[in-house]
């Protein structure tokens, strides 16, 4: 994140400068004094100005509609008291044509809330003392009322004095008539304002007398929505027995095993099938093997079920907003027809899954999942949405102010919104896709298509996703989002289609291998598991957008990172002789110092071990080398466990010479 410097420091340095520009009698250099009618009203524009205004307002505002007005406090810059404030939405304003604000303040303060305002938005300043790296939305302009055009004067008083003007009580922005002057008239709460295009201040306030209308400051505000789970200056709400309840999981340990739509090929195919993640999967398959089913993905293309993932339909006006508060990523500024990765934290911080989340149109998203965590994600996602547990870690009030449509599509009830996932990874899958996709525009599209690009495509028939994603290193891939009915068709396409150039069904063996050579995280291994590590010790911090002011876990996931002595390295072992490295294996310096643990391992072509290991930070630089006691986690009971133990016919495990390389493939 850039620079922030404290407000007051800025403010300080500014307005030397500006003094220094007088007293050169530099061209530019503001001299006018603003008319102090002006200077009650600002006048705030930008597409993102609710969000921005939301985040500073004790009450909130992102769902304020067009005429609508409200009366808040406005919160001033670290060590400074908030601002009783009027905010009004213009009518006839919307996204599309620019968003226009008035926020309607006492003058004696308004230079300071409207220089704090820019400078907030602009990013230039801290908006927590004690967390330099969070920003608020924007960007925003903010002009004072004699410079906006039209230029702008207003005067605040207490609405049940503007009742006089037209008897009405609704809160809103009303224009009207003031004793021949054409004007406007906000009601908001206790509080009221009449806005008029530039006229002298003393005239307006004449008549606004002779209807009997007081001038006087914006009243007290309504006291602050603890419920909102962030605004600047918030503060823990005080505990509640009869509030949100901490979310708490425990698998339901089902003791039948799941199949997908492609149990049938993977019964008659494959080679082994084992349980995984509570579905029955195939590990590799007959006539081929982990290698070769690994170098078909690097050399051609390999064909993954995975449709035992968790696919989760996000939808309806609110859905950008409540993933906002839930990953870690950008949901509202992802492009309709990108894709983007992402995390899942808990309350505290820690992860709770790593997804991908895709921008299928403007308000409708898909969620992709670990199987191993999906229904703890489903029963976390819902409840929260629900409002049944708590989002802030202690704190039983906040929750999210909207709800949106959650649907598993890969259960029946989604209907024909079903999907579950396939995934088609190589050099050679866009050509393959290409030649069964449904017409020449399709093809020309596919091959348009950059990473993380989304868009919607008939296969076989079938009316499909295709995404340019993938989790295997492989710098061409795609996964298919289809029906779980027409599943095997498309399968069965790709492969007879993708047969002449050699691509392979590949199971979760090679799954495993292309991943952990391509250097990227599981969930149980780089992410949470024995050690509970969070995607910043995992190298992938860069997928945290801390800037957000809140998502689920933030506050607690940077105090981590602040203090994190260790991170994952990718590692390479070139002794063939080795045993296999596992999960669990500790490493040591050359001096026989525990340093770390490694968290996975495999073996690829040449005969290297490629891993990847939790270690101090002194060890992370490239080309470090260290100590790894490969595969003494799985050592067989009986060996000896110091030389000490040593006798005749045994055997001590000696450490392998491991050298930090490049963190991704």
């Amino acid at each position: 994140y850039r620079g922030r410097m404290a407000y007051d420091a800025m403010h300080d340095i500014r307005g030397e400068v500006l003094a220094f520009a007088r007293r050169g009698h530099a061209e530019g250099a503001p001299i006018a004094e603003v008319p102090p009618g002006s200077k009650s009203l600002l006048v705030v524009r930008g597409p993102r100005l609710l969000p921005f205004l939301d985040e500073l307002s004790n009450r909130r505002l992102r769902d304020l509609e067009p005429g609508q007005a409200r009366h808040v406090v406005l919160a001033g810059p670290p060590g400074h008291s908030g601002v009783n404030t009027i905010v009004a939405l213009l009518p006839g304003t919307s996204n599309r044509t620019g968003l226009t604000a008035w926020v309607l303040i006492d003058a004696q303060r308004a230079e300071m809330v409207a220089d704090w305002l820019q400078a907030a938005s602009d990013g230039y300043v801290l908006v927590d003392p004690d967390e330099p790296s969070r920003k608020l939305s924007g960007p925003v302009t903010v002009t004072v009322g004699a410079n906006a055009h039209p230029a702008l004067i207003a005067s605040t008083c207490l609405a049940k004095d503007a009742k006089r003007v037209d008897g009405g009580e609704l809160d809103g922005v009303v224009p009207t008539v003031l004793d021949g002057m054409d004007v406007w008239l906000i009601r908001a709460g206790d509080a009221a304002a009449v806005v008029a295009k530039a006229h002298d201040i003393d005239a307006l306030e004449i008549a606004m007398e002779r209807q009997g209308l007081v001038s006087a400051p914006v009243p007290a505000a309504p006291p602050d929505d603890l419920s909102r789970p962030w605004f600047v200056g918030r503060r823990l709400a005080p505990a509640s027995s009869e509030g949100l309840r901490p979310f708490e999981w425990e698998d339901p340990g089902d003791k039948e095993l799941r199949r997908t739509p492609l149990h049938v090929f993977h019964a008659k195919r494959a080679k082994k099938l084992i349980p995984f993640a509570g579905w029955e999967m195939p590990v590799w398959y007959t006539n081929s093997s982990i290698e070769s089913e690994h170098q078909a993905v690097r050399k051609t293309a390999g064909l993954f079920d995975v449709g035992h993932m968790g696919v989760f339909g996000v939808s309806g006006p609110d859905a950008g907003e409540f993933l906002d508060a839930v990953v870690t990523g950008n949901a509202t500024r992802l492009p309709v027809g990108r894709a983007a990765y992402m995390y899942l934290l808990d309350a505290n911080g820690r992860c709770m899954d790593d997804l991908i989340l895709y921008r299928i149109e403007a308000e409708r998203f898909m969620v992709v999942v670990n199987a191993a965590n999906a229904q703890k994600n489903w029963a976390w996602l819902t409840g929260v949405n629900d409002g049944i547990y708590q989002i802030i870690a202690g704190d039983s009030s906040a929750r999210l102010p909207v709800r949106t449509t959650l649907v598993d599509l890969r259960s029946p009830e989604a209907g024909n919104a079903g999907r579950v996932d396939l995934a088609f990874q190589g050099p050679e899958s866009r050509d393959v896709l290409a030649g069964i996709v449904g017409s020449e525009d399709e093809r020309r599209a596919l091959a348009a298509m950059s990473a993380n690009d989304v868009g919607a495509f008939t296969v076989a028939g079938a009316q499909v996703e295709i995404a340019r994603t993938g989790y295997t290193g492989e710098a061409v891939g795609f996964e298919v989002f289809v029906h779980p009915e027409e599943a095997t068709i498309i399968w069965d396409a790709i492969l007879d289609a993708g047969d002449a150039k050699g691509v392979l069904p590949v199971g979760l063996g090679a799954r495993d291998s292309t991943r952990t050579e391509a250097g990227f995280p599981l969930y149980g291994h780089e992410l949470a598991g024995p050690l509970d590590l969070t995607p910043g010790d995992a190298g992938f911090g860069r997928f945290v957008k801390a800037f957000k002011p809140f998502f689920v876990g933030r506050d607690p996931y940077v105090a981590h990172e602040a203090d994190r002595k260790s991170a994952v390295v990718r590692f390479e072992i070139t002794d063939e002789r080795v045993p296999m490295a596992r999960q669990g294996d500790p490493a040591t310096d050359s001096r026989g110092s525990w340093i770390g643990t490694v968290t996975s391992a495999t073996r690829v072509a040449d005969g290297r071990q490629i891993g990847m290991a939790y270690v101090g930070n002194a060890h992370t630089r490239r080309r470090t080398e260290f100590r790894v006691f490969a595969g003494v986690a799985a050592r067989r009971p009986g060996r000896a466990q110091s030389p000490a133990e040593l006798g005749p016919g045994g055997r001590y495990a000696l450490p392998a010479v491991a050298t930090v390389i490049s963190r991704f493939r």
